[in-house]
């Protein structure tokens, strides 16, 4: 299943394929910030095209690679 990631300032973390984001998961990233998945715009064989909205309230719109492991 999911292999562990780095996180910096945090650790070693649990992490997920990108491929099983859903809409409503936090994502968290280095130093402690988290972003919450608000869409889902578009998948293809190898990507998976989110809005995700940061602490800020700011959307963004992100790229991921499917098998990129991911801490939910």
């Amino acid at each position: 299943e999911g292999k562990m990631v780095r996180l910096q300032s945090i650790g070693m973390c649990k992490g997920t394929p990108a491929g099983n984001i859903k809409i409503g998961d936090k994502i968290h990233w280095n130093f402690g910030y988290t972003s919450e998945v608000m869409e889902i715009t578009k998948t293809t064989e190898n990507s998976i095209f989110t809005v995700l909205k940061c602490e800020d309230g700011k959307l963004y719109p992100r790229r991921f690679l499917k098998s990129r492991e991911v801490v939910i």
